[in-house]
């Protein structure tokens, strides 16, 4: 979730650190929703802020605080960050199918979670980038962090029912994607317990 262009700027940090010409890294961070030097609130390159719903905070900062960890090569739990960000942005076939036929191709799983993505990309007419690049607008960001810190508060079960949103070829690349997360899960505790009982074998 790097872009090669910046995508995220600090208006705070500019102004009073002179960094209008420097390409800082966090401005290519195309998950990121806070300037890590200042704490402020990013902008895109239209001077365009988010606006988060107050009642998810904590699933947003939880969110934003997953991705700094795997950005920094830290253990992050039994889910990549990255990984559930584009599951999230698949393409979803709500159940029961109620919507008009024209709106299928703008919903996305990430929709199940929170309606009122759906809601906002459709008013707004707001393009959506693919599962293979899931780099959000800024202003759409803060549905992606929420999404990934409530799916990995719940646990994988929040995954098999999200799952049932897909269909056809999304459903078994979703299926693939949640069986190879969990497969490389096993093998890290693996590691990890024959490298803690090595250890403990050396002091005995």
């Amino acid at each position: 979730m790097i872009a090669v262009q910046p995508v995220n700027r600090c208006q705070e940090c500019a102004n009073e650190q002179g960094m209008g010409t420097v390409i800082r890294r966090y401005q290519l961070e195309g998950w990121r929703l806070h300037c890590p030097l200042c704490d402020q609130m990013l902008a895109d390159n239209n001077d365009q802020t988010p606006i988060p719903p107050s009642n998810r905070q904590h699933l947003i900062q939880h969110g934003e605080r997953l991705f700094q960890a795997e950005a920094n090569g830290e253990n992050v739990g039994w889910a990549s960050p990255g990984e559930l960000a584009r599951l999230l942005l698949m393409r979803r076939v709500p159940r029961p199918l109620n919507v008009d036929p024209d709106d299928l191709p703008r919903l996305r799983v990430l929709g199940a979670i929170f309606p009122d993505f759906d809601d906002t990309v459709a008013n707004n007419n707001i393009p959506l980038p693919s599962a293979g690049k899931p780099i959000l607008p800024i202003g759409l960001r803060h549905f992606l962090l929420a999404a990934v810190g409530s799916v990995t508060q719940i646990g994988f079960e929040m995954l098999e029912t999200l799952q049932s949103q897909t269909m056809g070829a999304n459903r078994v690349r979703f299926g693939t994607f949640v069986g190879e997360m969990i497969s490389r899960r096993q093998e890290s505790l693996l590691c990890s317990n024959y490298e803690t009982n090595v250890v403990r074998l050396s002091h005995n």
